[in-house]
């Protein structure tokens, strides 16, 4: 509730509480990502590779991270940090924490298979590298931003912030190195949510660099995969995760 003067007159802002159980497949049938797109993040899943799901609060990051959780594996651990306690499953089992620093650290001490963070910010920044650092995997985490370029950008200005004489090169490089898969989360042009791109990023003295693995084409209102293999894909078959090469190709014109 707000009231003056804060506002010009009295408002209240009524939220009801969601239960969210959204699949992979679930968002491939809105037309939110393709099908390979489903094949390649289901194994990102299975392989216990972290991820990093960027995109404005629009987007409704909490409902694709979801996703994630609806992936995991039967009886498989989850740590979900939040405040509303949205997100189910009706095959993992799920432990929920507090949003907060102290809520992301008390989850990774309890050694989940997969830790989840819907909406990463603040203190709690610090706490997710924190659990990474200390062997965490499988993490996945939303970070509300415009864009993966601004979501980058912000993630290590707000790294350097927290960690007294950690450099701007080192800050990226902690970025890139953390995730194994990058997601961008937005609206087409159509006002439709969208994946607008899967990607893999590396980091120098410049700047961060971006590939990207499959992309939104506003053109057709088509995804389709750069060709890229990403280097994900080497590191998921060492895990005993079968994957397709296929997914990857692009289709013959």
């Amino acid at each position: 509730g707000v009231l003056p003067p804060v506002s010009k007159n009295a408002v209240i802002s009524v939220r009801k509480k969601r239960t969210l159980e959204v699949s992979f497949d679930h968002l491939a049938r809105q037309n939110t990502l393709s099908r390979p797109m489903c094949v390649f993040l289901e194994a990102v899943v299975a392989g216990r590779l972290n991820a990093l799901v960027v995109g404005p609060s629009s987007a409704d990051l909490p409902s694709f991270v979801a996703a994630f959780v609806h992936a995991s594996g039967p009886y498989e651990r989850v740590a979900i940090a939040e405040d509303n306690e949205e997100i189910v499953s009706a095959q993992a089992q799920v432990a929920s924490f507090r949003r907060g620093h102290d809520g992301v650290a008390a989850a990774a001490r309890t050694r989940p298979d997969r830790l989840v963070l819907p909406r990463v910010g603040g203190p709690s920044i610090g706490a997710m590298f924190d659990a990474i650092g200390d062997g965490c995997e499988g993490l996945v985490a939303g970070f509300a931003a415009s864009s993966l370029k601004n979501g980058l950008s912000r993630l290590a200005t707000q790294l350097v912030l927290q960690r007294p004489g950690l450099g701007a090169e080192a800050a990226r490089e902690l970025v890139a190195e953390s995730f194994d898969t990058f997601v961008e989360v937005g609206s087409s042009p159509d006002g439709r949510r969208r994946v607008l791109r899967v990607s893999e990023v590396s980091a120098d003295a410049k700047g961060f660099s971006t590939r990207d693995v499959f992309a939104f084409n506003e053109t057709d209102s088509s995804f389709s995969p750069s060709g890229i293999v990403p280097k994900a894909a080497s590191e998921l078959g060492a895990r005993g995760v079968k994957l397709d090469g296929s997914v990857f190709k692009r289709a013959a014109k």
